[in-house]
């Protein structure tokens, strides 16, 4: 019994093949994970652009809030006419007021990064403002109180906007967000 080598021969382009197929694997595995660590890094860009984003939302509203504030002060003392706000009275400050919460409630619905960041202040504003301008229309909120319950929406706005910001870490994006 001896045993024929015949059937064991392996033609040459498979041993080729063999041979060049593991560094051609390790390649592909190698490519493979540079792909996905770069499409992380592009979501978690997108994730912070988001932030930077949605923080004009909040200053905006902030802006808005103050002006409302501020006039409604003036108005409720009698010296709206005594100074030259770059809004008028206070129909002219709610209006923008209501226009900048709505933005920022839409964006919050379309962008859950922000939803997660503003979520909760947008919705106390958005849950208070109407309690608060009928407490002032009628008369049943004194100034020092009426100052105080919008100071508590600003106040949380900018809380959530420099929570929101501090998850920035890349420096570009960072940098521009502080601003």
């Amino acid at each position: 019994g001896a045993v024929s080598r015949a059937g064991w021969r392996v033609p040459i382009n498979v041993k080729l093949l063999a041979i060049l197929a593991v560094p051609v694997l390790g390649y592909v595995v190698i490519a493979s994970a540079a792909v996905l660590q770069a499409r992380n890094a592009a979501n978690d860009i997108r994730d912070q652009n988001s932030v930077v984003d949605t923080a004009v939302g909040p200053t905006s509203l902030v802006t808005a809030l103050i002006d409302e504030r501020t006039i409604t002060a003036l108005e409720r003392a009698g010296l709206e006419d005594d100074l030259t706000l770059r809004i008028g009275n206070s129909v002219e400050a709610r209006r923008a007021t209501d226009e900048h919460l709505a933005a920022l409630e839409t964006l919050l619905t379309e962008d859950d990064v922000a939803e997660a960041a503003y979520g909760t202040a947008v919705a106390e504003v958005s849950g208070g403002l109407e309690a608060l301008r009928r407490d002032v229309d009628s008369g049943t909120a004194d100034d020092p109180t009426m100052f105080s319950r919008y100071s508590t929406f600003i106040d949380d706005l900018l809380d959530a906007n420099a929570a929101a910001v501090q998850q920035v870490d890349d420096a570009d994006f960072w940098q521009g967000a502080m601003l």
